[in-house]
């Protein structure tokens, strides 16, 4: 099985400390990704405002105010390039301001990036005509003054536009979009000419008896190859599709499958609708949820046992296992089941409080309340989880993170892993 990402999650259950000492690194990596994404977005701003308004004056003037000459067809045609990019801008502004989630549909993923190319080459063929008209005119002013026409400039100016789309063509035919594990959809280049396409990077090895068998992912993390470092892996339950998750694989307690990892500095807003909490979103290298739906096709494989990883307000790692653990479909609410509690964290998740139990409960967001709660837990506090009437516990959530009477709102990071339990 290869590993997509080699490097080792900060979650690792063999280092209580791993989290504390990667928090800042991680942090400032975010949040320089963040600034030059918000940086990136006021750019696009102010060349959309500016390109826009001043392409279209230069249009205008040069279009219906001027008279038709050669120098008034090069900058007519060089304000058409860079008006038309410009007006696409928004697109590109509203893609990185939706975390690189693209709504637009396919069509637009191929137009915005054709028109982007056809911009580069249309405007880089044009100058290079002006050059070249210049050039001739110096170096022959007679055969210039008796050839150099409006006329002849706009067949020059017609060919590079053609030339140009034919160049950036390929955009309209290999640029597509996909939907992740995690309900985003990215706008990319697809040169597989077949939707029967499986890039050779990503193929597992061969399962045994041969070439002629098919080939199958890991239906967990505790199916990884000995020796197997912690890192994202693609697994496949049966009857789901591939899905990306983290994987703690190292050391004598390997094995676990990553579903969910919150920071008290999260950027998600945690606060999201049934669906998405159902086929997940964040990142699987930082913060993220699985999906509720994608964590119940894991359960039903065989019998699981959870782990809950808590670090408190002083950035200490405390453990909550439970020797069970698993989630009913949908038309169940996705209610929990959890066995016996044993670790360091305290038993947050089966209360003795009827009003604070979560083991049991239904799910529930913001869109879908199935708490016993007179209100929405969800919409109260924020956050989808198995609330009863309301919490003991709160992992997803914004910068309130709660585990009991171990760290009441101010827990540094959670994570939640599974794997089979030993005796099944």
């Amino acid at each position: 099985m290869e590993n997509i990402s080699s490097s080792s999650s900060p979650f690792h259950t063999s280092s209580p400390t791993v989290l504390p000492e990667n928090t800042t690194a991680d942090e400032d990596s975010s949040g320089l990704q963040k600034s030059m994404h918000c940086l990136s977005m006021v750019v696009y701003s102010i060349a959309c405002v500016l390109g826009v308004t001043g392409n279209g004056l230069v249009i205008w003037i040069a279009g219906f105010k001027m008279k038709k000459t050669v120098n008034s067809i090069w900058f007519l045609n060089l304000a058409i390039a860079d008006f038309i990019f410009t007006f696409f801008l928004p697109l590109s502004i509203a893609y990185t301001a939706l975390g690189f989630h693209w709504p637009f549909g396919k069509l637009l993923c191929k137009l915005n990036s054709t028109i982007a190319f056809l911009n580069m080459f249309a405007s880089v063929f044009l100058l290079m005509v002006i050059s070249v008209d210049r050039c001739v005119s110096v170096a022959f002013p007679v055969w210039s003054h008796n050839h150099r026409s409006p006329e002849l400039a706009a067949r020059v100016a017609l060919g590079t536009w053609v030339l140009a789309l034919l160049l950036s063509s390929p955009y309209l035919v290999f640029r597509d979009t996909v939907v992740s594990s995690r309900n985003t959809t990215s706008c990319y280049n697809n040169f597989a000419l077949s939707d029967d396409y499986t890039s050779e990077a990503t193929q597992p090895a061969p399962a045994p008896g041969g070439p002629g068998e098919q080939p199958c992912w890991p239906k967990d993390c505790s199916e990884l190859p000995a020796g197997s470092p912690s890192g994202v892996y693609i697994i496949q339950p049966p009857g789901l599709h591939p899905i990306t998750v983290p994987c703690e694989a190292g050391g004598t307690d390997g094995g676990w499958t990553v579903v969910q990892r919150n920071r008290q500095s999260t950027g998600i807003s945690w606060a999201e609708s049934w669906s998405t909490y159902k086929h997940g979103f964040g990142n699987v290298h930082t913060e993220f949820w699985l999906g509720t739906e994608y964590i119940h096709q894991i359960t039903q494989q065989k019998v699981y046992q959870v782990r809950f990883l808590i670090w408190d307000a002083s950035n200490n790692m405390h453990v909550a296992d439970y020797s069970l653990f698993s989630v009913e479909d949908e038309s169940q609410g996705y209610r929990l089941r959890l066995g016996t509690y044993s670790g360091t964290a305290g038993d947050a998740m089966d209360s003795k409080n009827p009003r604070k139990v979560h083991n049991n409960m239904k799910f529930s967001t913001k869109d879908r309340d199935q708490d016993t709660y007179r209100g929405n837990c969800a919409s109260r506090y924020g956050g989808g989880w198995w609330f009863s009437a309301c919490y003991s516990a709160q992992l997803n959530v914004k910068g309130h993170i709660t585990w009991g009477s171990l760290c009441k709102g101010n827990c540094k990071a959670s994570a939640i892993l599974i794997k089979p339990a030993p005796c099944c």
